[in-house]
């Protein structure tokens, strides 16, 4: 290495990287949060009724980690043929950034090892579903820890609310 980067070592890069990496799945990660958060609050009355005839805590929260992953796996998929159908139709777009669209006479020709890289492909899914377990169960934890009574009564003190507001 020469120049500024000489004094670099790579375990400084790794470190930098790691933690813009950490910054950029931060955010959306406060974000699933709370939205998750928001949608715990709309059920806990209904988790309240669960506790009530005898649901226990893991059970209530297992049932909210099994409908993140379902979720998580649909978005997932959707999300992979989204982006290579975007691949496919914009690909001289896309190619055009990186090469000189003269040499481009035709619309390449995009091939299946092209669009899918299985290691690629499966560690950002790993990370997305770690990022989504912590953002669904943090709050769906906290919200099942509450008394029963404490969630019944919110959830009739919203309602009042509502109504009186419509009036």
């Amino acid at each position: 290495r020469d120049g500024v980067f000489r004094a670099v070592t790579d375990w400084q890069l790794v470190k930098h990287y790691a933690s813009i990496l950490l910054v950029l799945l931060f955010v959306p990660a406060l974000n699933l949060c709370g939205v998750v958060a928001g949608r715990m609050e709309r059920r806990r009355a209904e988790m309240a009724v669960r506790k009530t005839f005898g649901a226990s805590r893991s059970t209530l929260l297992n049932q909210v980690v099994i409908e993140n992953l379902v979720l998580t796996t649909i978005g997932g998929i959707i999300g992979l043929v989204l982006s290579w159908l975007a691949i496919y139709g914009l690909r001289r777009e896309i190619l055009g950034m990186f090469f000189d669209n003269s040499t481009l006479s035709t619309a390449p020709i995009v091939e299946g090892e092209m669009l899918f890289a299985p290691t690629l492909f499966i560690g950002a899914f790993a990370a997305i579903l770690l990022l989504n377990m912590l953002a669904a169960v943090v709050p769906a934890w906290w919200s099942l820890r509450k008394p029963i009574v404490e969630s019944m009564m919110e959830k009739i003190a919203r309602s009042e609310e509502r109504r009186v507001g419509k009036e």
